[in-house]
């Protein structure tokens, strides 16, 4: 028997990607310090290429010193914690669904234009994954929008889910 999902469940699917992403950003910041040629799809594009920056690791722009690694370092462990305090404060707060979906939305578009120029069949996957996370994330918020008009609520009480 086929059953529908409740929006409770799609929100927790939606929320689990944005987990998964997570996880996998990290993962990959990890494999990158370790210098291992490997990444995994699912996961955010601009920490791992700002510390690619940073340890001057990709040609054509200028080193960085010591300062400049530890600084692009931040930024991207900065992004990847705001991932995760979008994920652990979904559950109960809209506003942060809404902040994953613009920090991925930014993402991509970096994503899209830094892969344009050397554009290789092989970033098709990538491309399809990325595709697949905006959608899981555009649902997230779709479900607190509808939920939101559903229940009658002014927008000033997006702020609570009560999915």
């Amino acid at each position: 028997m086929n059953k529908a999902r409740t929006p409770q469940e799609k929100y927790k699917v939606a929320r689990t990607n944005l987990l998964v992403v997570v996880l996998f950003t990290i993962l990959n910041i990890i494999l990158i310090l370790a210098d291992i040629d490997r990444s995994f799809l699912f996961s955010a594009f601009i920490p791992q290429i700002m510390v690619f920056w940073g340890l001057n690791k990709v040609e054509g722009i200028p080193e960085f010193s010591s300062f400049g690694t530890g600084l692009m370092i931040s930024v991207a462990l900065l992004i990847i914690l705001i991932y995760l305090l979008s994920y652990l404060f979904s559950k109960k707060k809209a506003g942060w669904m809404i902040t994953a979906l613009v920090l991925f939305s930014i993402d991509c578009i970096v994503f899209a234009v830094l892969a344009f120029p050397g554009f290789q069949a092989s970033y098709l996957i990538d491309i399809l994954f990325h595709a697949l996370v905006m959608y899981y994330l555009i649902l997230g918020v779709l479900l607190i929008l509808r939920t939101v008009v559903g229940s009658g609520c002014d927008l000033p009480h997006i702020a609570v889910i009560n999915l």
